[in-house]
This record gives structure tokens, sequence and C-alpha cells, in this order.
């Protein structure tokens, strides 16, 4: 008991020391809960609802790192102002990035729970009462450690560097290689993390898959393994940003040969995603499994024209096929245009007023089918049932 009093009569900054200190030990287990239990590619919280203890670990974690933070300002903690910073870092990226840089999230609670166990061995000196050769004597010591530690942080820096881009050389030229011969073309396999699969098309040109795993996920569940596709192996495709009216911006052409035309999700727990490479449709068909491995089949056909129509083109592209003498194609074009709206495409919502009257006189054609489509579609897009 007496030791318990003595804490009290101990220098305030000391006890908002020990205070933040044991604030953020406890937070730290409570956010790596959230962490667990509700957070997922599509961010935090996303699939409600959710049972209480959910958002009694939220709020815990919450206010024990809100405190810590207040408390470390007033305290004599080594690195306070980086472990306020670190604090207010964690918040502003779950306000501003939902949950989406969990990893580093994940990382700052870590230190800042290494930090937190090493000051309630013992607070940062006050040195306002020491003579000034001790002063002088500190910060030499100090300078010195600080240039020990960022050349110990640069050197592995660049050997880390050195070591990943040999690492990756590795990865992309060791992966099999499969030739496409005859079209159409089908090839099964299951590819496991760190594994890829290259596919050489008959015009030369290469579409590569491949299965990672998040490694915090990955300690959960299975659904941890994503499959990836490239030209490379373990290359994503990046794609151009195109301003719309009225400011923001939309996802434009790829900066590669190989454009995700569509994904589709079948009740058997397959997905498919829809490529289309030139003359070529490439369907990669991801089946469900109960481990961190993916089978995976490669399909390879002939593409329709429609499928070799740029993004950017679509609306163009099927607003001319209304023109058709061709009842089917006039359908079928009218239901691609009303997909357009229903994936909420920029290129096509911008031009939902003129979609509207190319199709509009289609509502007095000749042709039943074709007059009924046009009435059902022109109704869909009037009342936003898209």
């Amino acid at each position: 008991m007496n030791r318990i009093l003595d804490v009290f009569k101990r220098d305030p900054r000391d006890i908002c020391r020990i205070i933040a200190a044991i604030l953020i030990i406890i937070a730290s287990p409570l956010f790596i809960l959230c962490f667990a239990r509700h957070l997922c590619m599509a961010g935090h919280m996303q699939h409600p609802p959710y049972p209480s203890i959910d958002y009694i670990i939220d709020i815990g974690w919450n206010i024990c790192f809100a405190g810590a933070g207040v408390m470390a300002l007033m305290s004599n903690l080594y690195f306070r102002r980086a472990i306020f910073a670190f604090i207010i870092m964690i918040f502003l990226s779950r306000v501003f990035f939902k949950g989406a840089c969990a990893e580093i999230e994940f990382l700052l609670v870590l230190f800042l729970f290494v930090l937190a166990i090493r000051n309630l061995f013992g607070g940062r000196r006050d040195w306002s009462q020491a003579q000034p050769e001790e002063r002088v004597a500190y910060r030499k010591k100090i300078t010195r450690a600080w240039i020990i530690t960022l050349s110990t942080i640069a050197f592995a820096s660049v050997l880390t560097w050195a070591g990943i881009q040999f690492y990756w050389f590795q990865r992309r030229t060791g992966s099999p290689r499969v030739q496409v011969t005859n079209i159409p073309f089908t090839y099964n396999t299951v590819l496991k993390p760190g594994e890829a699969c290259v596919f050489v098309l008959p015009n030369k040109k290469t579409v590569a898959a491949w299965c990672e795993t998040n490694i915090f996920i990955s300690f959960i569940s299975s659904e941890g393994a994503m499959l990836w596709f490239g030209e490379k192996p373990f290359k994503q495709i990046e794609y151009e940003e195109v301003k719309v009216p009225g400011g923001g911006t939309t996802r434009g052409e790829p900066f590669s040969y190989i454009r995700h035309t569509s994904t589709i999700s079948r009740g058997n727990n397959e997905t498919e995603y829809v490529l289309n490479v030139d003359e070529y449709t490439i369907g990669l068909i991801k089946k469900a499994s109960d481990d961190k491995r993916i089978p995976l089949t490669f399909n390879v056909r002939k593409a329709l024209e429609k499928e070799q129509v740029k993004d950017k083109d679509k609306v163009d592209f099927f607003i001319k096929q209304l023109n058709s003498i061709d009842p089917e194609i006039q359908i079928d074009s009218m239901d691609e245009l009303l997909s357009l709206l229903m994936c909420e495409f920029d290129f096509a919502l911008l031009r939902k007023d003129e979609i509207l009257k190319v199709i509009q006189p289609l509502t007095l054609s000749a042709n039943e089918a074709v007059k009924e489509k046009a009435v059902k579609v022109d109704k869909q897009i009037k009342q936003g049932y898209y």
C-alpha cells in the first residue's frame, strides 16, 4: 500500500509518464483486436451489423490512445513528442484512410508499445538543473549516437533495397511460362502464395497471374490469399487519372496492353477476371479454396468486336450500334449502355442525357422486342434504377 501511495508523491510529470505508458499498453492489444475482428480489404467495419464487443474495443483503444497522447505532452517520457505524433498519425489514418493503411498503423502501435514498456522503468532526465559541462558532454554523446544510428539505418536501407531488388528479379524470371498454342485455350493450375505463372499469347505478349498474401490477414484466415495479374509477375497494372467535369478524377486507360474489362462473381464461389489483349479475351477464373492456395483456370478465346473497344470509347461505340438494322445488336447495345450506368462508369454517367436521347426514338420502333427493351431501359434510366 505504501508503495502505491509513494507513486502519488512523485513529480507530476513522472506520474503522467506512468499513466501514459499504462494507457498505451492497454490500448495496443485492443487495437490488434480491432485489426483482427472487423478490418478487411474493404476497410474498417464495412460489413455490419457487429456485436457490442466490437464497438467496446474501438471505444477502448480510442480513449486510451487519446488519454496517452495528452499525458505524454505533460510527462517526462522518452520521445514524448514522437509518441504524441505517432498517436495523432494513427487517428488521422483512421479518419482519412478508413483502415487502408492498417499495416503502417500496426507498426506504429508496435513501436508505441515498445516505448511504453521502456518508459515504465524510468523517464527522461530533467536537465534544467544540470551543470553546463554535463549538458555539453550529453549533447556530444547524443550527437555521436545519432550519427551512428543514422549511418547504420542508411547502410541497412541500401542493403535491404539491393536485397529486395534481387529477390524480385529472381521471382520474376523464375516463374514457369506456358505457351498458348491453339485458340480457344484452357489451362488449369494451382498457385501457392508467392508463386506466379506466365502465359505467352500467340502474338508474343505475356499475361502473368500470381498469388500473394496479406501478411497480417493471413494469420487470421485464408482470405489473405489474393490473385493479381499484369504483364510481368508481381508487377501490377497502373492506370492514368482522367479529370472529369465539375472536379475530381476517374480511372482512365491502363499503362499496359492488358485491359481489365469486367469481374464476374458466381454463386459457386468462383470469380472470373475478364481481360482483353488485342484480339484475345482472357478469363482468369479464381476458384474457392480452404487453404491459402488459389486454384486457377486460364481461358483464351478470340475477342468480340465490342470487347476490343477502349473504356473511354465504349459509350460512342454502343450509341453507334443503336443505328444498326439488326434488332439483336440494338437490344445488346441498350443492355451494354445500361450496364455502364449500373456500374457507375464515369464516362457513361456524364453522358446520361445523351444516352437517353438516342434510346427514346427506339421506343417507337416497329420491332416489338426492340420497342419493349427501349421502353424498359428508358424508364430505368429516368428513374435512376441502374
